[in-house]
C-alpha cells in the first residue's frame, strides 16, 4: 500500500462534477483500458472524434481521451505534480 498525504487526495465525484474544456487541466488515463492517470492539458484539435478531448500529458505525449475520463484539476495542483515528476528525488524511488 502506498502512503498518500491529504492534500495530494482529490475528491473525484467533485472533481468529476467540474466543468472540462479546451485549456483546462485534467487528469487522464496515459493508455487504453486500466492504467494509471496522469496530469495534462486539453488542448484544442478539430480533428477529435465527437465524445473526445486531446489531452497533452506532462511529458508531452498526446492521445485523444473520451470525455467520461477527464477529470477537472486546478492549475496549481497542475504545476506542482509537474514539479514533483521532474524533480530528480521523485525520479530515484
Amino acid at each position: 500500500m502506498q502512503e498518500t498525504a491529504s492534500f495530494d487526495m482529490i475528491a473525484m465525484a467533485d472533481a468529476m462534477r467540474h466543468s472540462v474544456g479546451e485549456g483546462d487541466f485534467c487528469l487522464a488515463p496515459i493508455e487504453n483500458g486500466p492504467s494509471a492517470f496522469v496530469v495534462g492539458k486539453i488542448q484544442y484539435a478539430d480533428e477529435v472524434e465527437e465524445n473526445k478531448f486531446r489531452v497533452q500529458f506532462f511529458d508531452n505525449r498526446i492521445r485523444d481521451v473520451p470525455m467520461e475520463d477527464v477529470c477537472w484539476i486546478p492549475d496549481v495542483l497542475f504545476d506542482r505534480v509537474v514539479a514533483e515528476l521532474r524533480s530528480p528525488n521523485v525520479r530515484k524511488k
